[in-house]
């Protein structure tokens, strides 16, 4: 298999448009499952180690597309890291 949806050239041209548009919509529904999931288990290693009465939610690292039309990167969760850290001190 190749390319970024998972299929090879050939099946790739069998495809027409809207057959092909439906593939990518299923690839891309899947990895927001996939990234969901992801976030939901880093929460929980997270909060493990931040204390009583804090919380990080699974939204808070990642978003879906439909839930918002961005998603938290990396810098933005440092930021938010170095923050609650300091609220410890």
């Amino acid at each position: 298999m190749a390319g970024s949806i998972g299929i090879t050239p050939d099946q790739f041209w069998g495809l027409t448009p809207y057959e092909l548009h439906l593939y990518a919509q299923g690839v891309g529904e899947k990895r927001d499952r996939d990234m969901s999931a992801l976030a939901w288990m880093q929460a929980n290693l997270i909060n493990v180690h931040i204390g009583k009465g804090r919380k990080v939610r699974a939204e808070q690292l990642y978003r879906s597309r439909d839930a918002a039309p961005e998603f938290l990167d990396a810098a933005s969760f440092n930021a938010y890291m170095r923050k609650r850290k300091g609220e410890e001190d």
